[in-house]
């Protein structure tokens, strides 16, 4: 969601009944005041110029209010002079620069912010001085509850009392007409809005021929009237009663089943719907009895039968828009708008439509849909005669996407009767793209695509700007180069382009050459590709671009993005491991075939009956052509890829990939970390794979990390950008930022195995220079235990080497150790099996090898490991923290001496044994008693008991 920046004008004006400075006033300090926001004003209406916006703070205190040192939003941007004060009862606005609003309302603004309001609702928060401490705080919207008329329709957002919680939506309205900047709102009213409230109709839904009451809380109406039409016939006013205190109610006649009653209510000054909403009634539907034999949703829509006329016969091939009223559920919407939709199916008989609710209005689809909409398409999918490709199609993309949208089927009721049965669908407008994440970037809609220039209609924002898209077709249709490859690195999505390749030639999407696709440039400005009108896929639909290849790739289709994509080889070898994951994945046996069966069983016989009746063709549900032609589609994608020798093969399971560098405080730029696939034949798909430890985990669909190659995850890929010259492959912008005081990182694979894990420190024993000096944390050698500080250095360089292999050196300067533990010092052993042994140890970067030196002092002889030589040398004995080496030695005398290195390189002071050897003793020592003699008696109790013993060789 975009955020506010606010800054000060260069010349702040200061109005003497608004605001005061206080270096100018003597005496003792001010009381302390109040403040509220106000009045908004977001979207200014129509013939307003749009920057005429303004947010309005409020005194409604007896004492002066001090605004030095408070800022808006968080950012710090806009900081309040020290002296600046809010007078007791004055209203203030800020305000864009350009003199907008006191061109457009006279009213000077305190002071100007750059950016604007979000059109689509945002917090607005007045900060403390220091930042942290929230003044004040509203977090408006442009959907109910929130009032819809301030949406660009005229009015301002106005609060009712500053005496109310300016954080609920039901202490604001509309303003009564043009809004109020710098006085008091038009809606005041102490204690808060007098309004009409709980309307309620009872029964709800009515039911056919059976009348019906409305009831309301009109407070302080010595009458009421309920005004109500039936379909799109003339009002009819019913009095109300007034059974008891505020309550009143009227009573409308029975209608038949499925007819729209609307309804309005007025009471002294009092109406409903409001002045300044952007409805004219409220409604009901009565009780659709008549349809039976259904369990799809029912979705409704009402327009007169001349402007339904116009829609489909006459200007069916434009964008007008004409009045309905829509409904679904207990929802009735009116003021909505409808018209056709789509490109070629526009010359259909059974046509698309697109709806528009009225600001501050919206349908709540949920959970069938993931969010309530505020537009939406309901599509005939009358190419497919399966009617099965676009849902599928859908499923299909959201399951294998970071995006969704909204998809299923339902059966529409225009004016009461059947109409047909049609496939809800989401828009990319900006309640799709706020729920998505995708609200910050530009939005292009592929007209006639990347062939022409623009080629594209820009969706978002709508300011006519196509800086962005005429760069990008700039470079799409140059020829391959290293410069070409290189712009692909730096501006382009590179796992989302190659998702979305894989995605298309699974589904064999290839209608999208000139249209049927959108660009969007994150906030970042790299650029991803998002699908549409995938109602033509699955199967050859001919004669259509692609309908006579076997589609295994995107060649086929002639998108220029795409096929800039398909001339670097490396991004072809991502292609196809993500390719092999889809088609194991979704082309199993029976799988797609079965979910089409699920589908028609829930669209049912009865609706697909009348559909036939409506709109001509074949039965989808019973008819086997329809079946086969679904069933065979998907088993020719199934032999198409089964004979590819381009694919892989599926991935190995628990497939090796190392957490290779970490940039977690970096003294300048972005921090990164860096993944390595050690593998120098099997790419791995890392679709779904997640990090913990960072607030975005989830790894990408379509990163793929390429034998004995990197990838990189980021959290300001601006940043990156800016500090790399050569490809690198940044696959993710994860938010939050690493632990400058460690943290562990744990990697996983999408089963949620783990992968690897590195818990790392910025204290000893692990390098302490990463920690904000400006090298990175850096894996000595792919193949150690990344776990174990003495297994990383830094990287040689500042910022490090990502995407890149590891120039790691050591800051340990600290020397191991190493004993000889056997043969001891002087100590004699039997040979000849003698075993050399001891321990090294290294607290630093761990210990990595250590040499043993032995020789024969007699012969003045050295061993090397196979046999005695006259030249010095030493030899491994095998082990480093515990090490051992059996020799075979002849009686002598012999020296040891030992190293050890550790990971730095460092070398130990040397360890020395002297020893000799000795034969074999084999003759057993001697033993005599010689007290008391043999055979003697002695007398006791006192007896001693005495003797000799005696070894010639080793002794005793």
């Amino acid at each position: 969601m975009r955020r506010v920046v606010f800054r000060l004008s260069k010349v702040l004006v200061l109005v003497a009944l608004i605001a005061v400075n206080l270096a100018a006033m003597a005496g003792p300090a001010l009381a302390v005041g109040s403040v509220v926001i106000n009045e908004i004003h977001y979207n200014p209406g129509p013939g307003v110029n749009p920057d005429a916006e303004f947010l309005e703070l409020h005194n409604p205190g007896d004492a002066p209010f001090d605004l030095s040192g408070m800022s808006f939003d968080g950012l710090g941007v806009l900081t309040f002079d020290p002296g600046t004060v809010l007078a007791p009862g004055a209203y203030v606005i800020v305000a864009p620069p350009g003199g907008f609003v006191q061109a457009e309302y006279g009213v000077v603004p305190l002071a100007e912010y750059s950016g604007g309001l979000s059109g689509a609702g945002e917090t607005i928060q007045l900060l403390a001085p220091d930042g942290v401490s929230i003044v004040d705080e509203v977090p408006y919207d442009d959907v109910a509850p929130w009032p819809g008329g301030p949406d660009g329709n005229g009015p301002s957002l106005e609060l009712v009392d500053p005496a109310l919680d300016n954080g609920l939506s039901e202490s604001w309205l509309a303003s009564l007409g043009d809004p109020t900047p710098g006085a008091q709102n038009s809606v005041y009213s102490p204690g808060g809005p007098v309004v009409i409230s709980d309307i309620e109709v009872s029964p709800s839904p009515p039911n056919p021929n059976q009348s019906f009451t409305v009831s309301a809380t009109i407070p302080g109406a010595s009458s009421a009237t309920l005004t109500y039409k039936v379909d799109f016939g003339s009002d009819q006013n019913v009095s109300m009663t007034n059974p008891s205190g505020d309550i009143w109610q009227g009573t409308i006649p029975g209608q038949s089943a499925g007819k729209l009653v609307r309804y309005r209510i007025s009471g002294g000054s009092l109406s409903s719907p409001q002045a300044g909403d952007t409805i004219n009634y409220h409604g009901t539907v009565v009780n659709p009895t008549d349809i039976s034999g259904n369990t799809l949703p029912v979705f409704h829509w009402f327009i007169e039968s001349g402007d339904y006329n116009n829609l489909v016969n006459v200007t069916y091939l434009t964008n007008t828009y004409y009045p309905a009223v829509v409904a679904f559920g207990d929802q009735v919407i009116d003021n909505a708008q409808v018209r056709v939709r789509g490109q070629n199916s526009r010359n259909a008989s059974k046509k698309n439509f697109k709806f528009e609710l009225p600001d501050g209005y919206d349908l709540d689809f949920t959970p069938l849909a993931l969010n309530p909409a505020d537009e939406f398409a309901i599509q005939a999918d009358f190419g497919d005669w399966t009617f099965t490709s676009g849902q599928v199609g859908w499923e299909t993309f959201n399951e294998e996407s970071l995006t969704e949208v909204s998809s299923f089927f339902t059966r529409v009721e225009q004016n009461g009767d059947f109409y047909g049965l049609y496939r809800y669908q989401d828009l990319y407008d900006g309640t799709w793209r706020n729920l998505n994440d995708i609200d910050d970037g530009e939005l292009f809609k592929a007209d006639s695509g990347w062939h022409n220039s623009p080629g594209f209609d820009k969706k978002n924002p709508d300011d006519g700007d196509y800086t962005s898209i005429q760069a990008a077709q700039n470079r799409v249709d140059d020829s391959p180069s290293s410069s070409k490859t290189a712009w692909i690195y730096d501006n382009v999505d590179i796992p989302q382009l190659v998702n979305y390749m894989a995605v298309t030639a699974l589904m064999r999407h290839g209608d999208q050459r000139t249209h049927n696709f959108y660009i969007h440039f994150d906030e970042t400005g790299r650029i991803e590709n998002l699908p549409w009108d995938l109602d033509l896929t699955w199967r050859r639909y001919p004669p259509s671009r692609c309908s006579d290849d076997d589609m295994r790739t995107i060649e086929c289709i002639d998108n220029e993005l795409l096929t800039s994509m398909w001339e670097v080889s490396e991004i072809r070898d991502m292609y196809w491991r993500r390719l092999q994951t889809l088609v194991d994945k979704h082309l199993i046996p029976g799988q797609l075939e079965q979910r089409r069966v699920d589908l028609m069983n829930g669209v049912g016989n009865t609706n697909a009956s009348l559909e036939v009746n409506k709109w001509g063709r074949s039965n989808i549900v019973t008819s086997t052509f329809q079946s086969n032609a679904w069933n065979d589609g998907i088993q020719e994608r199934r032999d198409i890829f089964n004979s590819e020798s381009r694919l892989p093969g599926s991935q190995s399971s628990n497939t090796p990939i190392i957490i290779n560098e970490l940039h977690y405080n970096p003294a300048s730029g972005s921090e990164f970390i860096e993944l390595y696939n050690p593998s120098s034949s099997e790419s791995v798909d890392l679709s779904d794979w997640s990090i913990n430890g960072l607030s975005v985990g989830r790894v990408a669909p379509g990163t793929v990390i390429l034998p004995n190659n990197y990838v990189v995850l980021v959290n300001d890929d601006a940043a990156f950008q800016n500090d790399i010259s050569s490809n690198v492959l940044v696959v993710m912008q994860y938010t939050g930022a690493l632990s400058n005081g460690g943290e562990t990182i744990t990697l996983s694979d999408e089963t949620g195995t783990m992968i690897d894990v590195v818990t790392y420190d910025d204290a000893s024993p692990w390098p302490t220079e990463p920690d904000g000096s400006g090298p990175s944390l850096s894996l000595f050698t792919p193949n150690s235990d990344n776990n174990l500080s003495s297994s990383w250095g830094i990287s040689a360089a500042n910022g490090g080497t990502p995407g890149a292999p590891n120039d790691a050196i050591s800051t340990d300067s600290e020397a191991p150790t190493v004993t000889i533990s056997e043969p001891t010092n002087g100590q004699t052993v039997t040979g000849p099996d003698v075993t050399i042994a001891g321990t090294a140890f290294d607290a630093g970067t761990g210990v990595d090898r250590v040499r043993l030196h032995v020789k024969d002092t007699g012969l003045n002889l050295y061993w090397d490991g196979s046999g005695w030589t006259s030249d010095w040398s030493w030899f491994d004995p095998g082990g480093t923290e515990s090490w051992s080496y059996p020799m075979s030695l002849n009686s002598g005398s012999y020296q040891a001496l030992a190293w050890s290195w550790d990971g730095a390189n460092n070398i130990s002071n040397l360890a020395q044994s002297s020893f000799s050897v000795g034969t074999a003793d084999t003759t057993p020592p001697t033993v005599t008693i010689t007290n008391p003699p043999n055979g003697s008696n002695q007398s006791g109790p006192d007896v001693t008991i005495s003797g000799t013993a005696a070894d010639t060789q080793s002794g005793v």
